[in-house]
C-alpha cells in the first residue's frame, strides 16, 4: 500500500471508529484504538473537522454534518431502504418493537435502516454499524437463505466469537441451526448477541430468489419470547412484502 493510500485508510478508519458508538471519542481513545500517534490523529481530525466530516465537542469528536448529508443521500440513492421503509414502519407499529433492515457485507451484516417502536429498549444497533452473521436474527436468516454450496464455503471462514452463553460457536451446530431456520422460514436470536434481547429475523430476496437483505423485530426477551410464533408470522410477511416490491421494481 502506497503512502497516499495509507493516509486515506487512516482517515476512513477514524471516521468508522467514531461512527460505531453514540458517544464522542477523544484523540487519545482514537489513537489507542488505531495504534497511531496522537499527533497524527489530531492532524487528521483537524482536516476532517474543516471539511465538516467530524465535529469537536467538549467530550470529544463526533460525526459532522457532511456525514449526515452523505447518509441521507445514500438512503435516497439506495432503492431498498426506500421500498422497505413503509413496510418496516407498519411492522414497528404492529409490534411496538425495534425493527431493523440490514445487508450482508463480507462476514458481517450492516444495518441500513432502523425504526424504534413504542416499547423499544436500548440496543447497540445503529444505521451504518455492523454485527456478526452467526449470532443475530438477520445474520442467521441471511445465511440460511444462501445457496447451500456458498454457505458451506462461507461458514468455516467466519470468526464464531462468543458474546453470551447462548452464542453458537462451532460450525456443525451453526449448520444445524441454519437447517432449522430453512424449515420454519425465520431465525431466532435468543440473547445470542446481546443479553436480554430476543430477535426474529427473515430474509429478503430479489426476483431471482437471491438473498439481498434481511429484516428483524428485536426487543426484550421477556416480552418477545412468549409471542415468538406471532412475531415470526409478522416478520415473515413483512420480508415477503419487501421481496415482492423489489421484484416489481426490477430487483435492484
Amino acid at each position: 500500500m502506497e503512502n497516499g493510500e495509507k493516509s486515506f485508510k487512516k482517515l476512513f478508519d477514524i471516521i468508522e471508529l467514531i461512527s460505531v458508538r453514540r458517544d464522542p471519542r477523544s484523540v487519545h481513545e482514537i489513537a489507542a484504538a488505531l495504534h497511531l500517534p496522537e499527533s497524527t490523529v489530531y492532524r487528521m481530525l483537524k482536516f476532517l473537522s474543516r471539511r465538516g466530516y467530524v465535529e469537536r465537542t467538549r467530550a470529544g469528536f463526533m460525526l459532522g454534518r457532511e456525514c449526515m448529508y452523505l447518509g441521507e443521500m445514500a438512503q435516497e440513492q439506495n432503492i431498498l431502504p426506500r421500498l422497505a421503509r413503509p413496510v418496516l414502519a407498519r411492522l414497528a407499529d404492529a409490534t411496538s418493537e425495534t425493527v431493523h433492515l440490514a445487508r450482508m457485507q463480507g462476514n458481517h451484516i450492516v444495518y441500513i435502516d432502523k425504526i424504534d417502536g413504542g416499547r423499544s429498549i436500548r440496543m447497540g444497533s445503529m444505521i451504518g454499524s455492523t454485527a456478526p452473521l452467526h449470532c443475530t436474527g438477520i445474520g442467521k436468516a441471511m445465511l440460511a437463505a444462501l445457496p447451500l454450496k456458498y454457505s458451506a464455503e462461507l461458514l468455516p471462514q467466519l470468526t464464531l466469537e462468543r458474546f453470551t452463553e447462548t452464542t453458537i460457536c462451532d460450525v456443525p451446530s451453526l449448520m444445524r441451526e441454519l437447517e432449522a431456520i430453512r424449515g420454519r422460514g425465520v431465525a431466532f436470536d435468543d440473547s445470542e448477541h446481546e443479553l436480554g434481547v430476543f430477535c426474529i429475523g427473515a430474509a429478503v430476496t430479489d426476483r431471482t430468489g437471491r438473498c439481498v437483505a434481511g429484516l428483524s423485530v428485536a426487543g426484550s426477551s421477556v416480552r418477545l419470547k412468549p409471542d415468538a410464533g406471532k412475531l415470526a408470522g409478522l416478520a415473515g410477511d413483512a420480508a415477503r412484502e419487501i421481496s415482492a416490491k423489489l421484484q416489481d421494481d426490477g430487483g435492484k
